[in-house]
């Protein structure tokens, strides 16, 4: 008796185990197919020059080259010099929450703690703005002063600098991910005379890269701080860096599609997402008047669009509510767990539940789409336009 009991038990195991192997090769197999039904998408642009050198590892050459592109109002070249890849490589949310303690809501950048290229892609986007903004002040402001001849580099460190000076030091480059970070006070004579900057500068691996156009205590100031000095004239600063230098290009370009029919460019924009291909995913968003080019409209709409996708990332894989008070009452020790949370590799488990249009307008409709992730369901509102095919106008949540 006992033995056939045991039998009995091995045959329903057995079963069991059958049926979720089968079950994990239909889902194996469906998850291929909704693959195959997307081609990725995003290239960048053959307009964009190639580097002829891969960065400088000496911060007077850097500082000479922005200098140089920021006089002739390159905005192409001067965007290389920013550290905008670095930090969507790098960037590391955890030690945020860890030392900061504060709640990341949708200002900051999203975390590549776990190599997502989701949000690296989402990062690229909206610092490729925010870097642009502030060059555009810097040729407006400096181009008042004309010519600008680079005089003089030092490190800009307090007089008697105690130990928590480098402590913090030491916390910013491991939220950053990069291998050290200074304040230099660059001076430059103009036309109107010497003008005194504040810069910071991080270095990644072997090379630096311009982190802010003002000192880090001044992260958050908008207003870029030019100083009139009264300095004896002094012989032009003697750098490695020549005119023909050209970094490795830092941001993309991509392609123009849509889809003829509404439904049809919803599910391929969140398969992409799905993929972790937010170039591709966007796409579809209507960014181009005209030709593409490196100018402000064009990055603003990609930084608008990229800002959208990380709130509708964000929006299915938080967790509800109730854990999310409870990450808030120990966010210090907790800060690891809440960053895997939002890790864009759980993509591939959300479900589509179909499309509902809200308001049709003829060239232009108004749209959801549901979806469903660890037991809960979240409709996802979109605004859609035709030109030569839908695209995506704007994602509200």
């Amino acid at each position: 008796m006992a033995k056939r009991d045991r039998w009995g038990k091995a045959i329903i195991c057995t079963g069991i185990g059958i049926i979720i192997v089968l079950m994990f090769i239909l889902w194996n197999y469906q998850w291929k197919i909704d693959q195959e039904m997307v081609i990725p998408q995003a290239e960048i642009q053959p307009e964009i020059t190639e580097g002829t050198i891969e960065g400088y590892e000496e911060e007077s050459d850097l500082i000479a080259y922005m200098i140089y592109q920021i006089e002739n109002k390159n905005l192409d070249y001067a965007l290389r010099g920013c550290a905008i890849e670095e930090l969507s490589r790098y960037f590391s949310m955890t030690y945020y929450i860890q030392y900061t303690e504060q709640y990341p809501d949708l200002s900051l950048i999203p975390p590549s703690d776990y190599g997502s290229p989701a949000y690296e892609a989402i990062t690229v986007s909206r610092l490729s703005n925010d870097y642009a903004l502030q060059l555009e002040n810097m040729f407006q402001m400096l181009g008042e002063y004309g010519h600008l001849d680079l005089w003089d580099i030092t490190e800009n460190v307090p007089e008697n600098p105690d130990g928590m000076y480098y402590i913090r030091r030491s916390e910013i480059c491991e939220i950053l991910g990069a291998r050290s970070i200074r304040e230099m006070l660059v001076v430059v004579n103009t036309d109107k005379g010497p003008v005194c900057m504040e810069w910071t500068l991080v270095r990644y691996k072997r090379f630096w890269k311009l982190l802010l156009f003002n000192p880090l205590d001044q992260y958050k100031d908008e207003k870029l701080n030019l100083v009139n000095k009264e300095i004896e004239p002094m012989p032009s600063l003697t750098v490695n860096m020549t005119e023909e230098d050209v970094l490795p290009s830092n941001y993309y370009y991509i392609n123009d599609c849509s889809e003829e029919e509404p439904e049809h460019l919803l599910r391929r924009f969140l398969y992409y997402l799905q993929r972790q291909d937010v170039w591709s995913a966007l796409t579809y968003y209507s960014l181009y008047e005209q030709n593409p080019a490196a100018d402000m409209a064009y990055f603003q709409r990609q930084s608008q669009a990229a800002l959208e996708v990380q709130n509708v990332l964000y929006r299915i894989l938080l967790p509800g509510e109730e854990k999310q008070a409870w990450y808030l009452r120990d966010l210090k020790h907790r800060a690891e767990d809440f960053v895997e949370e939002i890790s864009t590799a759980q993509m591939i488990y959300v479900d589509y539940y179909g499309f509902e249009v809200i308001e049709d307008r003829g060239n232009s409709m108004s749209c959801r789409v549901g979806c469903g992730y660890n037991r809960e369901f979240r409709w996802i509102n979109f605004e859609i336009v035709y030109k030569n095919g839908w695209k995506i106008e704007r994602i509200g949540i």
